[in-house]
């Protein structure tokens, strides 16, 4: 919800990003909060995983790449967000599998 409402005023409110930026913008979004209700279906079913968890933080770091590539890429300030997946990623998963996240944040962000 947050990112759709940053995605109206930042296009057609304040005008930051150009109008053609909505269409892949927001069904990114949709995706994102698709994919992230999945993940909370699959975690209440089938219990806390690694893979699963693996397969969430790939999947939001290519989509939050996506989401940063059509809203300005390196100079968008949000370009930190990336960093917050690793930051999870160490609390949660071992040190090669964070290792694993932080060079696929990299490599997605190259």
């Amino acid at each position: 919800m947050v990112a759709t409402l940053l995605i109206v005023v930042a296009v057609e409110i304040a005008r930051l990003l150009p109008r053609e930026t909505r269409w892949p913008l927001l069904p990114t979004v949709a995706v994102l909060a698709s994919s992230n209700a999945l993940y909370v279906f699959m975690l209440r079913n089938r219990g806390g995983t690694v893979t699963l968890l693996l397969t969430q933080v790939y999947a939001d770091l290519v989509l939050l790449t996506i989401l940063l590539h059509f809203s300005g890429g390196i100079e968008n300030p949000l370009v930190f967000v990336l960093v917050f997946h690793v930051i999870i990623a160490g609390i949660l998963l071992s040190r090669w599998q964070c290792y694993a996240v932080a060079a696929g944040a990299r490599a997605v962000h190259d």
